[in-house]
């Protein structure tokens, strides 16, 4: 089982190694600016890339094994949570303005920008596993004017863009993470 393990996280760590150097550090520079160049150091990149690859081979096993440590879980959302307070609050320092409307979403599809629309989605998943235990009407609710007071807040503290399609993306994000915990929930077990 540790060979197992072990030959997973290798190929774990060289698929996350290739996707960020390809993908993610071009994207990840943007938003980061390059007044702060010396946050994309060979280092910074290494550590990047092994928390990732740790994350998703212990995530993998556990899938596997139909058995989550509530433990990995805790350490995995006070991560996702110092993260997603950076990528929403930190990114943009300065830069502000608004984008209402969903051609901007298309035109930026149809350039080819589906990165960054996947990662809109993605990165809300964890957060609508979590509010699995609101009622569906509520739920709505609560993502809706969640959302809608991020990009407020983004606009009018100069932090960021306030844009109708993050508001459209994160959602579809929330509703997948409800979805997704929903079906899985009763094959899942948790255990400290």
């Amino acid at each position: 089982m540790k060979v197992r393990a072990l030959v997973l996280f290798l190929a774990t760590f060289f698929c996350v190694h290739l996707m960020y150097d390809w993908w993610w550090r071009p994207r990840f520079q943007v938003y980061i600016g390059e007044e702060n160049g010396w946050l994309d150091g060979p280092w910074l990149s290494f550590i990047i890339v092994l928390i990732i690859s740790v994350f998703i081979t212990l995530t993998l096993i556990q899938l596997k094994r139909r058995r989550f440590n509530l433990y990995f879980i805790y350490v995995s959302y006070s991560l996702y949570f110092v993260t997603m307070i950076f990528f929403l609050f930190f990114k943009s320092v300065g830069s502000y303005g608004y984008y209402i409307g969903i051609t901007t979403l298309i035109d930026e599809l149809k350039e080819g920008k589906i990165v960054e629309a996947l990662f809109n989605i993605l990165y809300f998943v964890p957060l609508g596993m979590l509010l699995t235990r609101l009622k569906r009407s509520i739920f709505f609710l609560v993502s809706l004017l969640g959302l809608f007071l991020i990009e407020i807040s983004q606009y009018s503290l100069e932090l960021g863009y306030f844009d109708t399609n993050d508001i459209l993306l994160n959602f579809i994000g929330l509703y997948l993470g409800r979805f997704l915990w929903l079906q899985l929930n009763n094959e899942i077990e948790l255990y400290r």
